[in-house]
């Protein structure tokens, strides 16, 4: 028990029962062989494995049994092994295959494959992106092998990076606040803006703040390129009077307009 380096298990066929905490808090283990021979399995003999934990027996066992009351993914011993296998099709760091059984629900892999100044779209049966197509994550439970082709958007410009500087507005003033947004060539994106506290300035969508009252606050700019990746940035815009608003509050007593 408690060994985090355990993967996977094949118990012996002349055990006859697996006790309590026998393999407690083997955290990685993911797949246990149980054979028709063990006729008790102590409640607690895998607690604390990985959530992902696949018990594979004899169908009608023991196994069968404490895995569903355990509510622990059983596979018989005698279904059939599939394998879903990735190819970066033009890219590389391609996912590793995965294994499926009949009646296993498995999930595409969410790791993607890099591809120089290319994005990932999604994954296909087709390598020209003809056949069926499957994002990352997304279940598969079909009982057959399944090879998976990297679809790529080539050569597309993309947003970097962006910065933008803080500004000083006057009270009832306007500025623009300019992101310094660096993309690749051709790059196609929109700018969004949006005050923390919008009681002290607001922003429209092209960026020209107005300064509502006295104080500072913090901008963020949001950047989305046209294949949807968003870069932000924040600034600080503060609002100051100007020495005749001041020379108003204090003079003519106009604070109530002016605050």
């Amino acid at each position: 028990w408690d060994c985090d380096g355990l993967t996977d298990v094949t118990i012996g066929n002349g055990v006859e029962s697996i006790g309590e905490s026998a393999f407690w808090g083997c955290s990685k283990l993911a797949a246990v062989t149980i054979p028709a021979g063990v006729t008790s399995i102590d409640r607690y003999a895998f607690s604390g494995c990985s959530d992902a934990l696949i018990i594979f027996g004899r169908s009608g066992s023991c196994a069968e049994t404490y895995a569903y009351q355990n509510h622990i993914t059983f596979i018989s011993s005698d279904a059939k092994r599939h394998t879903i296998t990735y190819y970066a099709n033009g890219g590389e760091n391609a996912p590793e295959p995965q294994i499926k059984f009949d009646g296993q629900t498995v999930k595409i892999s969410s790791e993607k494959p890099t591809r120089e100044n290319c994005i990932f779209l999604n994954w296909n049966t087709k390598p020209d992106g003809s056949g069926t197509s499957y994002a990352p994550g997304v279940d598969y439970y079909p009982n057959s092998d399944l090879e998976l082709y990297a679809i790529w958007q080539v050569g597309n410009a993309i947003v970097r990076s962006v910065t933008m500087d803080d500004v000083t507005v006057v009270y009832k003033g306007t500025a623009t606040l300019n992101p310094d947004v660096k993309a690749d060539p051709g790059a196609a994106y929109e700018c969004k803006f949006e005050p923390v506290d919008d009681s002290v300035v607001s922003v429209n969508s092209k960026g020209v703040v107005t300064g509502l009252k006295r104080g500072s606050t913090t901008v963020e700019v949001t950047v989305t390129d046209s294949f949807g990746n968003t870069i932000t940035a924040k600034n600080t815009v503060t609002v100051r009077y100007t020495l005749i608003q001041w020379i108003i509050m204090v003079l003519l007593f106009g604070q109530y307009w002016y605050k």
